[in-house]
């Protein structure tokens, strides 16, 4: 088959079934999602879907797994295959400059609220993200939370120096410290140290079918404001920078209690119904 290009999908995809078989890659675009959705359940394995405009990373996943979904996320129809991020006992390290990307769609929770956090439960936390008290807080920086979700929330850290950014505005900047613990992995939806329900509350006051944390970014340098109002601009916003990408984690319909990406893979991933994570 060698390399197939499709530029478009037909407006009324067939209703029967085949069978496609053979060696080669199928290189996808955005017009062309729908039409690989559809042919992907039919695919030999030695058929490979991968994007045409590689942006690194993402490949990489394709390469070992199909997720696709439309608009524009990626999907693990099942939990137990998404063990595709291992970096060791530190799955990010310990890093002087970052910045934290993520949307959010939930209310303050009281007991912890925690959105993102880098840290383990026995060795304690390096630094997190939390939505609790009717305030965003990173650490000892806060702002008032919100009135409405989802709402766009951004950490630049760089040597000792943070800024807070909700909904790409500068809320509250000034010098923090972290003390890395020696295993700390991400966690994303919940920080389950002080109870089992310790994220951010979803809005409609159960904890089914809501998407609460979704579109985590996290680089390995300090972002411009501007390239931070720029992931404030959509809730599926592209990377603004892919040469200091580490992470970038597109999810939909995850419970409250969270999931936890480990140095070995996804942990927690009960809690997750349909995701993905490039």
């Amino acid at each position: 088959m060698g390399q197939f290009y499709p530029v478009n999908s037909p407006s009324t995809l067939p209703n029967g079934k085949l069978w496609v078989d053979g060696n080669g890659v199928i290189f996808l675009s955005s017009p062309s999602v729908p039409f690989a959705l559809w042919l992907s359940q039919f695919l030999s394995p030695s058929l490979s879907l991968l994007w045409y405009r590689d942006v690194g990373v993402v490949n990489r996943v394709l390469g070992r797994r199909r997720a696709l979904s439309p608009s524009p996320y990626l999907i693990f129809p099942t939990n137990n295959d998404a063990l595709i991020f291992s970096r060791g006992s530190q799955a990010l390290g310990q890093p002087s400059a970052f910045t934290a990307s993520a949307w959010i769609s939930g209310t303050p929770n009281n007991n912890g609220g925690y959105a993102l956090t880098y840290g383990s439960l026995d060795g304690g936390i390096g630094w997190a993200i939390q939505v609790a008290y009717n305030r965003v807080m990173f650490l000892s920086l806060s702002s008032n939370a919100p009135s409405s979700s989802p709402f766009h929330v951004a950490v630049v850290y760089s040597n000792g120096n943070a800024s807070l950014f909700v909904n790409g505005q500068l809320a509250s900047s000034g010098s923090v410290s972290l003390s890395y613990p020696s295993q700390a992995q991400l966690w994303i939806g919940d920080f389950p140290v002080q109870n089992q329900q310790a994220g951010v509350n979803p809005t409609n006051g159960q904890n089914v079918g809501e998407v609460i944390i979704e579109n985590v970014q996290l680089y390995s340098s300090p972002l411009s404001q501007s390239q931070v109002k720029g992931l404030a601009s959509s809730p599926s916003q592209d990377p603004v920078d892919y040469s200091s990408l580490v992470f970038w984690g597109l999810y939909r319909y995850i419970h409250y209690l969270g999931d936890l990406v480990t140095g070995v893979g996804f942990q927690r991933m009960g809690a997750l119904l349909e995701g993905g994570v490039v």
